[in-house]
Formats: C-alpha cells, structure tokens, sequence
C-alpha cells in the first residue's frame, strides 16, 4: 500500500493514467505550508495534455453544494478530472428496503445527512459536467459503537473499466 501525497502515474501500454489527492489539488490564495511545498514540488501538477486520465481521489464524496462553493471560491483552483473517487459513506451503511439510505455523514447535505439524495450514497454520477464515483467499500463505522455494522447494505469491491471515448 502507498500513501498518495500528491500525484502518481500509472503507464499501461501508451496510456498514462494520474492519480490525483482531490484535496491538495485545490489551489488556493491562502496556501498552508504542506500546499506550498506540494505545489512547488508538482509544477507539472494534472495537465490534461500529459495524461490520457486523470482521477481525483478523495476520502469523502465532494458533493454538489460543496462543488458549487469551490467553482465560485475565487481563491480556489479547480483543476480538471475525468473522474473523482471516493467512499466514506459506505452506502449508506443502514438501508432500509424500498426506501434507501438513512444517513451519511454529510455537513454540505440539509439536515447533515439524513435522509441523503439515494443517487449521491453510492455508484456513479454526473454534476456539472465532473463525473464521480462513490464506493460502498467493505467496512463500516458509526461514533456510536453498537451502530458499527450494515444493514441491508452488503460490501463491496468496485471493478472499473475505462474505455477511450473515441470512435472508430
């Protein structure tokens, strides 16, 4: 296992794939010590021209309020992804059959994650044209002991296949 610090690049074949920490992407005005030093180290930081794609990875779902605060934050630089990664929700982790997801732990959904948007808990999706996809994993969690397990939620161990957008 490796901790991803900043960038790493995969190359398959003629393909090259980089793989981006979502968080220390975001350029900002205000740059902390550790952005600083990132930043200076990664000059070359994701260029679409140099990867054939680039996937942001993030602990947490960067959900649609919290993408719309960083678009319009002028002092962040949102750099430009194929795909984003993440999990932390578990997929919901305690479902309830024909109803869905209970709760996330989410501070940028109304009522801090009760009762979340089914389709933003797991699985992919599309906002504003960043596409990103959110894994249910294999674990869970919860700050209360007795509610650390799933419900109606089985793991999972995601299988991705990217294909060229090109038609031939």
């Amino acid at each position: 296992m490796r901790l991803l610090d900043s960038t790493y690049t995969v190359k398959r074949g003629n393909i090259h794939f980089q793989f981006v920490n979502f968080e220390w992407s975001l350029k900002t005005e205000n740059k902390s010590k550790i952005s600083e030093n990132f930043l200076s180290k990664n000059e070359n930081y994701p260029k679409k021209e140099t990867s054939d794609l680039i996937i942001g990875l993030n602990h947490f779902p960067v959900v649609d309020s919290h993408i719309d605060a960083l678009l319009t934050d002028p002092s962040v630089t949102f750099r430009y992804y194929d795909l984003i990664m993440a999990g932390h929700y578990h997929g919901g982790q305690i479902r309830i059959p024909f109803v869905g997801a209970l709760f996330v732990p989410e501070a940028w959904y109304e009522k801090s994650g009760l009762f979340p948007p089914q389709d933003r808990v797991k699985g992919l999706w599309e906002y504003k044209h960043i596409k990103q996809y959110v894994s249910a994993g294999l674990g869970s969690n919860g700050p209360i002991p007795f509610l650390n397990f799933r419900l109606f939620d089985p793991p999972e161990i995601n299988v991705l296949t990217f294909k060229s957008g090109k038609t031939e």
